[in-house]
């Protein structure tokens, strides 16, 4: 039987402000919205190399921006579930 992942429909995305915890979940979302962005425009070595950098997408940077009472966060989830959505 083949997979229907990729027809799936039913599910709602909510935005939310990003909350202490929610690092984790801004490090993904940053890696993969890079990746869906340059995939097949950047070399795709280039792209991992990337993502990996400490700096980029690291669980410290967004922990830092988090704590910055200037700074606002928002995070994307599919309903029902609450992973992220990029």
């Amino acid at each position: 039987m083949a997979s229907d992942m990729h027809t799936h429909t039913d599910t709602a995305i909510t935005i939310r402000p990003c909350v202490k915890g929610d690092e984790q979940a801004l490090v993904l979302v940053g890696q993969s919205t890079f990746l869906e962005a340059f995939a097949g425009i950047l070399d795709g070595a280039d792209v991992i190399a990337h993502c990996q950098r400490q700096r980029q997408h690291d669980v410290q940077l967004y922990r830092n921006w988090l704590a910055l009472p200037a700074m606002r966060l928002w995070l994307a989830e599919a309903t029902p579930g609450g992973a992220p959505a990029a």
